[in-house]
């Protein structure tokens, strides 16, 4: 399970049975949880491969999770389906790295073939990097 403190919501990823992410309000001074806890992207016990929107978005395994902070994009690693995911502000899912099937092609977009991805992180230039195997 990885946490992400994005301005003043945590985003929750986990890879288990939930294929999905959450989100909580917090209290910016002290990170203390507020209001309830809701679905962002994905969707409870079904797991698969679809771009969408929020709820009808699906993922296998959300393994980790990195943020753009200029735009409000977040990057989630779908080990389970080999790819990386952008995930817009308003909830939409599109595929960002790979295609679906696990490979090793260095290339651009979803010409590439990635194996689990363990991590995902920007640098200071950002330049989106990853850790699959």
């Amino acid at each position: 399970m990885k946490l992400l403190i994005f301005g003043t919501w945590i985003i929750l990823v986990s890879c288990n049975e939930s294929y999905r992410l959450k989100q909580a309000s917090i209290s910016s001074s002290a990170y203390v949880l507020k209001g309830n806890v809701s679905t962002f992207a994905g969707s409870t016990g079904n797991a698969g491969y679809l771009d969408a929107s929020g709820t009808d978005a699906l993922f296998q395994c959300a393994y980790s999770i990195t943020s753009d902070l200029e735009t409000g994009d977040l990057y989630v690693a779908d080990s389970g389906n080999y790819v990386i995911r952008k995930v817009g502000p308003t909830g939409v899912v599109t595929t960002f790295v790979g295609d679906g099937t696990v490979g090793n092609i260095n290339a651009t977009g979803t010409l590439a073939k990635l194996g689990r991805i363990n991590d995902v992180v920007f640098d200071s230039n950002k330049n989106l990097f990853l850790a699959d195997s």
